[in-house]
């Protein structure tokens, strides 16, 4: 099981591309601000394609002050080259703990 850690930016931000076979067994969105909400936006990218409506899994889900959301009741399966890519409505407020293993 690897785990990596990611500040979301309000660009498009790389959480993870898959170097393999790899299951994503958990996603973490954690809003480290005391005073301001982010809305978050989540892309599963097929490897070739791009950040659009079609790869689009979470549209401007509202991560209230101090809030934590979980993504950990269905797994991900990703192929060599498909990735998992954030957008954040508010600067360096999101992190991102994601938890893969590979299969």
């Amino acid at each position: 099981m690897a785990i990596a850690n990611v500040n979301i930016g309000t660009s498009d931000t790389n959480i993870y591309t898959s170097a393999g076979d790899f299951m994503v067994a958990t996603m973490i969105f954690c809003n480290t601000s005391s005073s301001t909400s982010a809305n978050i936006n989540i892309y599963l990218i097929p490897n070739g394609s791009a950040v659009g409506t079609a790869t689009m899994i979470v549209n401007q889900l509202t991560v209230p002050p101090t809030e934590t959301v979980f993504f950990d009741t269905e797994r991900l399966v990703l192929a060599i080259g498909d990735s998992i890519v954030a957008r954040s409505s508010a600067a360096s407020t999101i992190t991102c703990t994601i938890s893969t293993v590979a299969i």
